[in-house]
């Protein structure tokens, strides 16, 4: 595991706190029943990250309003905001090995991440007790089904943001999630990128123009109206109207990025926090729904306040960001 500590005012200079564990990896892989995942799942998922697709950058207006912290598994990695308390983006590298297995969805609650420093500001279960609002996986449980304990360890609220259950988390997200497991059994490796859009300031809902998407796709993220609270936190479990000083925010939306490093080639989708049942048409199939929700890197990046892929050249993430790549489940 590695953390790192982006302060306020900072403008991509990363300061390294800590380096805990490195050596030790593969033994403890060994002793958490980890190597049925393979020759190279105890890899350092930090270097493949950096050498392969970097880590995304945070745009400076919003560091110079935003603390965040950086931290590295074996598995897969966060930015957590220390001020929405929520990631801003989760990134994992997944294989053939790393997904299949017969491990299932462990009994195990949510926690805060115990990588976090002792006093750093983070969510908590009651926040999200009450709220309506279901604990979302960034990086899906699923995801790792090599490994129980790998699976355990995806439950902490540096790795959740507050999703809508019924009509997303339980069903258009999750079969999203599932299909981008049967893509990674089908090739050599793939990065998966996956993050909220913060809800307008105004509490209004977000609209991308069809013309202004790539994909040709007119996307809207829900607002206030829809989702009733900006941010969750004990205190305004049956109130909404009461204000949470230092609550979990409500994402309008969530996105996630595939990585394809062999045809070096990614597609993305952006999709809206609200129930999808009130929005997909009867007999559309899900793979199709999934299209309407088809956004390109660079809409993405103005969304999120994110840059991805900092390290290719100009030309290339150019071409990248703006591209809307046919959609290959296979």
């Amino acid at each position: 595991m590695w953390m790192t500590k982006i302060g306020k005012r900072t403008t991509g200079v990363l300061a390294l706190l800590w380096l805990l564990g490195l050596d030790a990896a593969p033994a403890q892989a060994a002793a958490d029943g980890q190597e049925d995942c393979g020759a190279d799942a105890d890899t350092e998922v930090f270097r493949e990250i950096k050498d392969k697709i970097g880590f995304p950058n945070s745009h400076k207006d919003h560091l110079e309003t935003n603390e965040v912290v950086q931290i590295c598994r074996d598995h897969f990695c966060t930015q957590y905001n220390l001020a929405t308390k929520i990631p801003d983006w989760v990134i994992e590298r997944l294989t053939p090995d790393i997904v299949t297995g017969d491990n299932t969805r462990p009994h195990t609650s949510f926690k805060p991440d115990p990588k976090l420093e002792p006093g750093t500001p983070t969510a908590k279960d009651k926040d999200y007790k009450g709220s309506g609002l279901a604990r979302g996986h960034q990086a899906a449980s699923a995801d790792f089904k090599c490994s129980a304990p790998w699976m355990r360890e995806t439950f902490v609220l540096s790795n959740a943001v507050p999703q809508v259950q019924n009509g997303f988390n339980g069903g258009t997200w999750r079969h999203l999630e599932k299909h981008v497991q049967d893509l990674a059994k089908h090739r050599k490796e793939i990065f998966v990128i996956t993050g909220p859009v913060a809800m307008a300031a105004d509490g209004a809902e977000t609209v991308i123009p069809e013309g202004a998407n790539g994909c040709g796709r007119r996307i809207v993220l829900a607002g206030l109206a829809k989702l009733k609270k900006a941010s969750i936190c004990d205190a305004n479990d049956k109130d909404p109207s009461k204000a949470c000083a230092d609550g979990v925010a409500v994402p309008a939306g969530l996105f996630k990025i595939v990585y394809i490093p062999e045809t070096e080639r990614g597609f993305a989708f952006l999709m809206s926090n609200e129930d999808h049942r009130k929005l997909k048409k009867s007999g559309v199939k899900t793979t199709d729904y999934f299209e309407e929700w088809r956004a390109t890197i660079d809409v993405i990046e103005e969304a999120a306040n994110l840059e991805f892929f900092p390290d290719r050249s100009l030309r290339a993430n150019r071409v990248q960001k703006e591209a809307c790549t046919e959609t290959r489940w296979r």
